[in-house]
């Protein structure tokens, strides 16, 4: 279900008021006062119909990894975290730490090697619950314990699910060399032994050490120009403000920054690549819910529902 059909959907409910008024009766009482009143149930709903989709980050304790590496043609096994009915994608809310993503920041110096021919746009979601967003987000706090310990679960999900069938049935590993795979494989009638053999040799598991920060990465492939605005945005992320309209988040630096309130959609991806085994998570949309410059960015959050029809569709929510 797209975002904008969430609203679409809340607005046609002819609800009857705590006054047996149905709300278009109720706005010759007090219009202001009302507009306010449905923007904000609009707006929980629009929460709980997030939260309540299929998609959302809870459910991933669900999904299961699928093998979608492209026979011949690939150098790394790769899998993808995928629900009952096939969706890749997943949901979360978040608080913005850090992010490269305009052009700007991806021009600036960094630990990490950058690569000439391809772009990496990268997005890190504090998980700690420490400054609440009140309203806007009503149940951040245990939203964010969840999604941790979904994120969490992703190592051993993608160890036990993806890694460890491969190396128990003899089959060949994409992305490591006769020698490598042999350090596996000596364990393939042992489960535990292989297990940890797999555990120890584990790299990136899309956080940092504590587990309190997310981090999403999607590499733009065979893509470096920065001027060209429009192919980032249209195939590689997108990202949309509280109205629900698209940013040209390569241009603004703004668009995106430290303590923005965000929904992200992303896939969480399990490979082997160059003998190494890690998990990341991959953006592929993101709106900003609040951008916290304002006294009044809550009430200009919740009003935000009053023009959702606008946003974006996906097959994610």
């Amino acid at each position: 279900m797209a975002a904008a059909d969430v609203m679409t959907d809340i607005r046609s409910e002819d609800v009857m008021n705590e006054n047996g008024k149905r709300s278009m009766d109720s706005h010759a009482d007090s219009p202001a006062a009302t507009k306010q009143k449905t923007e904000v149930d609009q707006w929980a709903q629009f929460c709980e119909r997030v939260r309540g989709a299929s998609n959302w980050v809870t459910n991933m304790s669900k999904a299961k990894f699928k093998d979608v590496t492209k026979d011949g043609k690939s150098k790394r096994q790769l899998f993808v975290l995928t629900d009952e009915n096939g969706k890749e994608q997943f949901c979360m809310v978040g608080r913005v730490m850090d992010c490269r993503l305009s052009a700007e920041e991806l021009t600036m110096p960094t630990q990490f090697e950058k690569s000439d021919k391809h772009t990496d746009l990268e997005l890190h979601l504090t998980l700690r619950s420490d400054n609440l967003p009140g309203e806007i987000w009503p149940s951040y706090e245990s939203d964010i314990e969840q999604a941790t310990a979904n994120l969490v679960e992703l190592r051993e999900k993608a160890i036990r699910d993806a890694m460890m069938p491969i190396f128990e049935s003899g089959k060949p590993m994409t992305g490591m060399n006769a020698a490598q795979m042999k350090r596996f494989q000596k364990h393939s009638k042992c489960p535990d032994k292989l297990y940890e053999a797999i555990d120890e040799a584990w790299g990136g598991v899309g956080m940092n050490a504590n587990r309190d920060i997310a981090r999403f990465k999607r590499r733009c492939y065979n893509q470096s120009d920065l001027e060209n605005s429009r192919e980032f945005m249209d195939n590689w992320l997108q990202v949309r403000d509280e109205n629900g309209d698209e940013m040209d988040y390569i241009k603004d630096n703004s668009a995106i920054s430290r303590g923005h309130l965000v929904l992200v959609w992303f896939r969480a991806l399990a490979q082997c690549t160059a003998g190494n085994f890690h998990v990341s998570l991959e953006p592929r949309s993101i709106m900003r819910l609040h951008s916290g410059t304002s006294d009044g960015g809550a009430e200009g959050s919740i009003g935000f529902a009053a023009s959702m029809a606008k946003a974006m569709s996906r097959d994610a929510i």
